[in-house]
């Protein structure tokens, strides 16, 4: 099946994508019934329904970052240098997605870390939305440049499986004070979005890697992930397109 994918994203640094034939398209309407089969999708109750791999925290506003939704936010990160992080190849198994999706448009991810959860979507057009903030502390290089993506893979035999691009180094131009990480994307002023052409069960999940090295770590803050059904004016148009 060819699957167009279509990535509306809120942020003008975060507009492309390294899916490989995905898909998600957005439909943006001005309010939606949540239909809730997202869990703990504002890590209020830490890590609960959530599955990691590598360096994964909680962090509260303590971090010099305020939560989106509630009083904690995920934070996921690559090290320097230190253990704790896992490799590139580990992460694709993990999220269950081709390591050339995380690779793709040349980068070279290295080591990072990531979190899952599997979710049911009912509806075709139901919206994965949520809100994100890249930190790091590399300085903007095409060499060692680090990245944040979304993950979706369909349980379903020969349903898409790709990594969507989210922010790099270049997309960090706001000054972070803290320990770890220099710089920041900040949250955008609206959740990122992302709709499902089919329904079915998925694994959701977020990746962060450091590019070409292990230096200067990188981080993804990850708050407020829910799923919305579509307005019944939005299915009805959804059919006119299919």
């Amino acid at each position: 099946m060819n699957i167009t994918t279509t990535v509306a994203a809120v942020k003008t640094t975060a507009k492309s994508t390294l899916s490989l034939g995905f898909a998600a398209w957005a439909i943006l309407t001005s309010s939606a019934c949540f239909a809730g089969t997202v869990l703990n999708g504002s890590f209020e109750n830490n890590y609960n329904d959530w599955t990691t791999l590598g360096l994964a925290s909680i962090e509260t506003s303590a971090f010099n970052v305020n939560p989106i939704e509630g009083n904690n936010q995920a934070l996921i990160r690559s090290a320097d240098g230190a253990v704790g992080d896992d490799t590139v190849a580990n992460l694709a198994n993990f999220l269950n997605i081709p390591l050339s999706e995380i690779n793709a448009g040349g980068r070279n991810g290295f080591r990072g870390s990531g979190v899952k959860q599997v979710i049911v979507v009912d509806n075709i057009g139901d919206r994965l939305s949520f809100s994100w903030n890249f930190v790091t502390s590399q300085v903007p290089s095409a060499a060692f440049n680090d990245f944040a993506f979304l993950s979706i893979s369909s349980s379903s035999v020969g349903g898409p499986k790709s990594a969507i691009f989210l922010a790099d180094t270049f997309a960090a131009p706001n000054p972070y004070v803290g320990v770890s990480f220099s710089r920041q994307s900040g949250y955008g002023p609206t959740p990122t979005e992302f709709s499902f052409s089919e329904a079915g069960e998925y694994t959701i999940g977020f990746g962060v890697l450091n590019a070409n090295d292990s230096s200067f770590p990188s981080g993804l803050l990850i708050d407020n992930v829910t799923l919305a059904v579509p307005e019944p004016t939005a299915l009805a148009g959804l059919g006119l397109v299919g």
